[in-house]
């Protein structure tokens, strides 16, 4: 109601400044008839032959201000040489506001009531009323000529605007690269689908963009949240951006199909002949199963007001056997065992890392004992071949500290030389 009421305010604002522009039009087209009215007094005494006529050059003239409450009120001219009559503009059938004149020169009577011997017509400011629409359009990547073209459209028929009004106006809604290609291609329209086609022809969508927005349009289906309207006129909105238009059949069947399969099981493809019908059985559905979803059991008896008016059901009646409690624990294990497996691979993973690790390790040890150089390579090999002992006398004594070792000059193990017992002496004279 109140969007009427500001709308007829705004067309009611609109009427009254367009009839004072009229108003002002008119006084300025009666100042110039009457400056030719009196340059009109200067009469050539070649076509009045020799006698003179006295000019009073005082004449008056008396002027009505246009009334547009008063269809009958005009200008008039206290002349005989010159008569006015205005046609009042009807703005019924345009916002904008046309005034109409006919006016009579030289005293010649007009042929008839609806002969006009010279019209003029003029407008309001066109561009100030498309600029309160607050819409561009730029043309580059991102924007859509379609939906430019359908909301100017819109607010076209909210201002009652020509297409010749539209058309002189269209730089105002342009911007940047589409504004240049507009005032090179201006010349050709002549009507506002002649704009339309020459758009959607220069930056409109291609072969391409039309596939992926079909097959966006077959990949759209409802959320499990989703309100059924707001997915039926969703993927309507997809399938009207295609050049080519889709059947009500197939519309219906993609509606269908990309439903959510709990409400694919209540409406019955066949019983939706028509959009309409098919969002209100999808609504009944979607009504039912929210519905069901906040269903509620019945109060027990035990917690009935009136014991004998409740209802229990049955399962709750019956006391729990051996057998449910069993079927209970057996969730419980069965997650038990689940827990055990997973802890068993990971025990075994690790255990497989640290081998891995472990391996590497060796590796690196062995690879650094096989790189021996030349000179230690000497140094082993000649201990090698001195390491066999000079006697083997004392091969059989109790073993000393060093278990590993074997005194090299008799055989006693468990002694390095310098330390056995019985080749120390012997050490020692030999240094």
């Amino acid at each position: 109601m109140q969007r009427e009421l500001q709308e007829t305010k705004d067309r009611t604002n609109l009427e009254l400044c367009q009839l004072t522009k009229s108003n002002e039009l008119l006084a300025q087209r009666n100042k110039e008839l009457l400056s030719q009215l009196a340059s009109s007094t200067r009469l050539d005494p070649m076509l009045c032959g020799t006698k003179q006529r006295h000019i009073n050059f005082q004449d008056t003239f008396r002027l009505d201000y246009y009334n547009p409450d008063n269809a009958s009120s005009s200008p008039i001219v206290d002349t005989k040489n010159a008569e006015k009559s205005r046609q009042r503009p009807s703005h019924k059938s345009s916002p904008l506001s046309t005034t109409t004149y006919e006016t009579s020169r030289g005293g010649e009577e007009s042929s008839g009531p609806g002969s006009m011997l010279n019209t003029s017509t003029y407008h309001s400011d066109v561009g100030a009323i498309v600029r309160k629409w607050k819409v561009e359009f730029h043309g580059e990547k991102g924007s859509s000529v379609d939906e430019f073209i359908q909301r100017v459209d819109e607010c076209r028929r909210l201002a009652r605007l020509s297409d010749e009004d539209l058309l002189n106006s269209i730089t105002e809604l342009l911007t940047g690269q589409a504004r240049l290609w507009c005032r090179q291609e201006r010349s050709q329209w002549k009507k506002w689908e002649d704009f339309c086609i020459a758009a959607r022809r220069c930056y409109g969508i291609d072969r391409r963009y039309q596939q992926k927005l079909e097959l966006e349009a077959q990949r759209r289906t409802q959320g499990r949240t989703e309100p059924v309207n707001h997915y039926v006129y969703c993927l309507l909105t997809i399938i009207g951006k295609l050049a080519e238009p889709w059947t009500l059949q197939r519309k219906l069947d993609l509606l269908h199909n990309n439903m959510l399969p709990s409400l694919q099981k209540q409406v019955p493809r066949y019983k939706a002949r028509s959009i309409n019908e098919f969002v209100e059985l999808a609504r009944d559905a979607e009504n039912l199963h929210s519905a069901e979803k906040l269903y509620q059991p019945p109060i027990p008896s035990n917690l009935s007001m009136m014991p004998e008016t409740a209802w229990d059901e049955p399962e709750a009646r019956e006391k729990p056997s051996s057998a449910k409690l069993a079927s209970l624990s057996e969730p419980i294990d069965d997650i038990a065992k689940t827990i055990e497996k997973l802890l068993d691979q990971k025990l075994q993973g690790l255990t497989t890392a640290i081998t891995a690790a472990a391996s590497a390790a060796g590796n690196r040890t062995n690879n650094k004992k096989r790189t021996m150089s030349p000179k230690n390579k000497t140094n082993a090999d000649r201990a090698k071949s001195t390491r066999e002992p000079a006697s083997d006398k004392n091969k059989d004594r109790e073993a000393g500290p060093q278990a590993q070792v074997a005194c090299w000059g008799c055989s006693w193990p468990g002694y390095i030389r310098p330390r056995c017992p019985d080749c120390s002496g012997n050490a020692k004279k030999e240094e």
